[in-house]
């Protein structure tokens, strides 16, 4: 009777660290916003194409205009996880959008096909008066011009990046 319920005790404890990690919000593999300055966005679970960095919160001048420097790497069938090729007929294209509340007051896209491409920008709120409060990526593939792609364009899901806590 004893190894009965510690089986079952196990099997409970496995079910519990299920749940807890793939289907209660928050849990270990939801998407939530960051405050890290590193970043690592997919456009999907094979690493056909993502972009991964840092980001450095600053202000720059007087009376302090906040901006954000953005660099690192965008990458497409670079180290894909699925397929053992290099060209499926579609490009990555990392995009940066930088919000003040909800609204958007700066977006830069870097884009890259078959490899990999540094990048280093910074993104700033122009002539908007406010704070760049939270930045935005998003990572998508699409077809290339002339290019025979095996499946249409998509999109990851954005991740939001926020300024480290003082």
């Amino acid at each position: 009777m004893r190894r009965v319920f510690t089986s079952f005790r196990l099997a409970t404890l496995f079910l519990a660290a299920f749940v807890g990690i793939f289907l209660v919000p928050g849990g270990a593999l939801a998407i939530s916003p960051q405050s890290t300055p590193s970043f690592t966005v997919p456009a999907d679970d094979c690493l056909f194409g993502y972009t991964e960095g840092d980001l450095s919160w600053r202000t720059l001048g007087t009376p302090g205009v906040p901006v954000v420097d953005v660099a690192g790497v965008v990458y497409d069938m670079y180290n894909n996880l699925c397929l053992p090729i290099r060209d499926d007929g579609l490009r990555t294209t990392a995009i940066f959008t930088a919000y003040s509340g909800n609204a958007p007051v700066d977006r830069v896209a870097r884009q890259v096909d078959n490899g990999a491409r540094r990048f280093a920008f910074t993104l700033q709120p122009g002539l908007v008066v406010g704070t760049i409060d939270h930045v935005t990526i998003r990572v998508c593939r699409s077809a290339v011009p002339g290019a025979v792609a095996p499946s249409s364009n998509y999109c990851g899901a954005p991740r939001a990046f926020y300024p480290p806590m003082p």
